[in-house]
């Protein structure tokens, strides 16, 4: 009997391992604005001509702005209806090229080490109530960091900030799922469905 248990123990141990995710330590460089720049310089009419007509368009109030709203298939293209420029992308495929050649698919722990990485292991309680490993700078005051976020024990979110923009990499069973940019402090902003 006891010989049998040991296998099923260590078994559960390995599964329950596999639960968190442990970011590795990288040397690399934090986000920086400029690697988003070519993103939110793009108006809709870019994202037209880019595109071609999206599969749906429809205007729009988030957060307090009217916007157009631009899908083609499952990747949105959010711009602010008076100026014509982008302020939110979410793409479920590489149909833009991504900084540090960030790909759908990828796997979490290659994201987060090309950029900086402190390897922390604590899991944090944000002010916002979410749970995260910090890797760089202060997810509180969200300016300019990096972080894990989870629900539970299981990473949701590789997220970027850099003079309050973000670049966010949602994941589904350690993989990238999708990519989203995010122009400045915006309530709500997930796009995900």
């Amino acid at each position: 009997m006891r010989h049998r248990l040991f296998p099923l123990l260590l078994a559960a141990l390995l599964l329950l391992s596999g639960c968190t995710f442990l970011p590795p330590r990288s040397d690399a460089a934090a986000l920086d604005f400029s690697e988003m720049a070519e993103i939110f310089a793009l108006t809709d009419d870019a994202v037209l001509s880019r595109f071609g007509e999206p599969d749906e368009e429809k205007t729009t109030v988030y957060t307090g702005l009217t916007a157009s709203e631009f899908r083609y298939g499952r990747n949105i293209f959010r711009t602010e209806a008076h100026s014509g420029y982008i302020y939110y992308v979410c793409l479920y495929e590489d149909a833009l090229p991504a900084p540090r050649d960030l790909r759908i698919g990828m796997e979490a722990g290659e994201v987060v080490s090309r950029f900086a990485s402190s390897g922390a292991e604590d899991l944090r309680t944000g002010q916002d109530g979410a749970s995260y490993r910090l890797l760089y700078g202060d997810y509180d005051e969200g300016l300019n960091y990096g972080a894990v976020l989870y629900e539970g024990r299981t990473p949701r979110l590789i997220e970027y900030a850099s003079e309050g923009c973000i670049l966010a990499c949602g994941l589904r069973g350690n993989r990238v799922e999708y990519i989203e940019y995010v122009f400045g402090y915006l309530e709500n902003f997930t796009g995900k469905q």
